[in-house]
């Protein structure tokens, strides 16, 4: 019981000071004189969809001209616009935040979300060797959702 009661003694205050959180300025910043670039959200949305498709099919969109097969069946609404910095997002914003000589904030949000991410990454690249702590069947199986607010061919 002691050894409890001292154990909880030492963590409870360390549990409580990590709640505060710790803020520390690194440098005095003016204000940027230009704001970032905004682009709008349907475009980063079918960049990214463009992005996904095989190599041959990018050509085809780019050369030709031809409309790429977006087929959104739903999506969330968005702002109007967004600032972008593509696939490697948050490195890219820190990147341009320090060579731009802007504020940078980071939460535990984002570093949990960098976290999943890796996560997500490192099972899909290695899905065979770790299939055996995630699923208990070979080969896929469907996974159905159903919906009956979701209107399909209304992206609103």
């Amino acid at each position: 019981m002691r050894k409890i009661f001292l154990l909880l003694t030492l963590l409870v205050p360390a549990f409580l000071h990590a709640q505060k959180g710790i803020t520390f300025k690194v440098e005095e910043l003016s204000k940027p004189t230009e704001l970032l670039p905004l682009k709008p959200y349907k475009d980063i949305y079918n960049n990214m969809i463009i992005n996904d498709l095989a190599d041959d099919v990018k050509d085809q969109i780019y050369d030709k001209k031809i409309a790429p097969p977006y087929n959104i069946v739903a999506k969330s609404k968005g702002p109007d616009s967004l600032v972008n910095y593509g696939e490697h997002s948050f490195f890219s914003g820190m990147y341009q935040a320090y060579a731009d000589h802007r504020p940078f904030v980071l939460s535990p949000d984002i570093i949990w979300l960098l976290i999943e991410q890796g996560f997500a990454r490192h099972v899909s690249n290695n899905s065979e060797q770790l299939r055996s702590h995630f699923v208990n069947y070979e080969g896929k199986t469907s996974l159905m959702i159903k919906n009956n607010d979701i209107k399909l061919d209304d992206p609103n």
